[in-house]
């Protein structure tokens, strides 16, 4: 191998190198999207997410989704947030993920808001028969005062540090780096 064609190596290494903070970044993206999936954490082991106590309400459709996804924007809000040199950070701005990721046992303050309420039909029962009759219902503003509650929330883990990971990294890593050596020897 000549001076020049090591060289030209050594440029597409560092230049695979270079690529390789993103790449590595939307991997972990992607495992930890598969977690929702899945429904459970991979370290060296499958720990599968703890169910739901209470059926949710909606319907059967909604009764039968995946544990932690309601709208979605939990799963969603996964993404690359900083790439700097050779390190990657993933994560998410979503609120509550902490607390599903790691688990949240104590009180939880809840804000006060107004709660509008359209104008609607209502059916109801009235008379000495119960007979029902559809009744109008005015709109209207309810104050629901500041308080707080008691909360349990499970561990359901799907950001953080897992062995399959770490695994998936570096069996990537070292094809991405075979691969080139290949093609600038061929």
């Amino acid at each position: 191998m000549s001076a020049s064609e090591m060289i030209r190596l050594m440029e597409a290494l560092a230049e695979t190198i270079q690529s390789l903070p993103r790449q590595v970044g939307q991997l972990a993206v992607n495992f930890s999207k598969e977690r929702f999936v899945e429904q459970n954490w991979l370290d060296e082991n499958a720990e599968p997410w703890q169910p739901r106590k209470r059926k949710r309400r909606g319907g059967k459709a909604r009764q039968q989704g995946a544990i932690l996804v309601d709208s979605g924007r939990l799963k969603r809000s996964i993404r690359i947030i900083r790439v700097e040199g050779t390190s990657v950070t993933i994560g998410t701005d979503v609120p509550y993920a902490q607390k599903h990721n790691e688990g949240f046992t104590g009180t939880e303050n809840v804000k006060a808001y107004v709660q509008k309420v359209k104008q609607h039909t209502r059916k109801m029962k009235v008379g000495p028969k119960r007979k029902t009759r559809k009744v109008k219902v005015r709109a209207h503003s309810r104050r629901i005062k500041a308080h707080s509650r008691k909360v349990n929330i499970p561990k359901r883990q799907f950001l953080g540090k897992s062995r399959q990971l770490e695994t998936r990294i570096s069996v990537f890593i070292s094809s991405e780096i075979e691969q080139t050596i290949k093609d600038m020897l061929q």
